[in-house]
């Protein structure tokens, strides 16, 4: 497997599941906080109105022609702030969900003793992080999908699920741990840690066998098991570090097929941020998990997208915007109604930016 290039390193070991909690608990950036206190404006309702007249200026909010009282102008953009500031949970965890998918081959190594020992993990300062329904922040869910809390609501989350190549069938077994490939895995090595330390080139063999096959082997093993129940990979310490700085290296053996993996994603969220509620279903498509891994890439189709404040409501139209590293790219338009007029604001994240540019505009002149 490869990871997409220029990708940042995570400290040595290969793993960073700290990213995963970013979906957790969001702290706004100052940004995301000067937008968000555009809603918490005192008593909209009671606000008296200067000259509906007035030009607002498409940079400010909605134009006065099609939404005439500046208190449901007001109204307006504080609900598109807080519905922008919700949005970019997608941001946070399209991040989370590339930290899981780039974990998967260092778990499986480090879920089994014989590949890594204690000793060694403490030498890297590592422990072993996966369990049967646990990675990082991410808990196993129902219909194989591997879960974190998004926004406010109980009922918000991220689910990431991993597939057989080329099947709609979701896998219910942990990806993250051997023994769902091979039970009872034992794993024989050429050299010891220390020897390859000593000779980073040189490669350490190891040799795989097993008790029975797990209920993932065809996963590794798509074209039939070998009858002698053995494989041998073939890494040294340079193969192992060209892998954590984001190279391929040869010497797999079955993990290769892990590649071939399908991976999508659904984000659901209740997000109630002060008096405005923001509401929206996203899916990733799927894709393949090597070519995730290379482009780095996560393409988001919005299903529902709405909010409401008080009186005032939004709308979103279906849309599509594309998950790259710290940002998004795409456009989304938003349809914005209070009790004066209807407004359209267009968000332009350009071609990965963390906020888009927001635009404003009447519905006739669209």
């Amino acid at each position: 497997m490869q990871r997409r290039p220029g990708m940042k390193p995570h400290p040595l070991g290969f793993l960073l599941l700290s990213c995963l909690t970013a979906c957790v608990e969001t702290y706004p950036t100052p940004e995301a906080e000067t937008r968000s206190g555009e809603s918490a404006q005192p008593d909209l309702d009671s606000a008296a109105d200067p000259d509906p007249s007035a030009d607002r200026g498409d940079d400010r909010g909605p134009p006065a022609r099609c939404v005439p009282s500046a208190a449901d102008a007001r109204r307006m953009t504080g609900l598109l702030a807080a519905t922008d500031a919700s949005v970019h949970e997608i941001v946070v965890c399209g991040g989370a969900q590339m930290g899981l998918v780039e974990s998967l081959l260092p778990l499986i190594f480090t879920s089994n003793a014989r590949f890594f020992s204690g000793e060694t993990l403490a030498a890297l300062g590592l422990g072993r992080t996966a369990d049967a329904d646990r990675v990082g922040d991410f808990r196993a869910a129902p219909g194989g999908a591997w879960r974190i809390r998004m926004g406010t609501g109980d009922e918000s989350h991220y689910d990431v699920v991993f597939h057989r190549a080329g099947t709609e069938d979701a896998l219910q077994t942990s990806v993250f741990d051997l023994e769902s490939y091979l039970e009872g895995a034992r794993v024989e090595t050429s050299m010891s840690f220390q020897e390859m330390m000593d000779a980073p080139e040189r490669p350490n063999t190891y040799t795989l066998t097993w008790k029975r096959l797990g209920p993932l082997a065809d996963v590794l093993f798509p074209g039939g098991a070998p009858w002698a129940r053995r494989v041998v990979l073939s890494l040294s310490l340079d193969d192992l570090m060209l892998m954590y700085f984001g190279g391929e290296a040869g010497g797999l053996g079955p993990l290769h097929n892990l590649a071939d993996l399908g991976v999508d994603a659904r984000a659901q969220v209740l997000d109630v941020r002060g008096r405005a509620t923001v509401r929206y279903v996203a899916l990733a498509r799927r894709v393949r998990l090597g070519d995730l891994l290379s482009n780095g890439r996560i393409g988001f189709g919005f299903t529902e997208l709405s909010a409401t404040e008080g009186r005032t409501t939004l709308t979103g139209e279906a849309g599509a915007v594309t998950y790259v590293e710290g940002g998004l790219a795409g456009v989304l338009r938003m349809t914005l109604r209070d009790s004066s007029g209807t407004a359209v604001a267009i968000g332009d994240f350009g071609e990965g930016n963390a906020y888009p540019e927001w635009t404003w505009a009447c519905p006739d002149e669209l």
